[in-house]
């Protein structure tokens, strides 16, 4: 991939094309559905450049899901970039005091 192709361009990528191979979605039919080359969409899947929102709304409704914020949205959840981290991770313990509610959300993966 291009080094100037940004993280969200490659999560998008990568989301459209699990999801659309898992739905049965083809390349040739986003490019039908978008009205653009296979090699405008193809630099699209791959992360090389990114779709526009307009055509991430027609993708989105053919991936039976809302519009362009919802697959983003689930772009962002499902990237090994993007994950929520655990308390854990950031090195936080409960603290004395805490009462038991709070010292178990400690434990608690998000």
């Amino acid at each position: 991939m291009n080094d100037k192709t940004n993280d969200s361009t490659r999560i998008i990528a990568q989301y459209l094309c699990d999801t659309a191979a898992k739905q049965d979605v083809s390349q040739v039919e986003v490019q039908k559905l978008i009205s653009r080359s296979s090699g405008y969409v193809s630099e699209r899947f791959s992360g090389v450049k990114s779709f526009t929102i307009p055509e991430l709304d027609l993708i989105a409704k053919a991936l039976n899901l809302v519009d362009a914020f919802e697959l983003i949205e689930n772009a962002k959840k499902t990237s090994d970039t993007y994950r929520a981290m655990h308390v854990s991770d950031l090195g936080l313990a409960a603290k004395h005091g805490d009462t038991d509610g709070e010292q178990e959300a400690y434990e608690v993966e998000p």
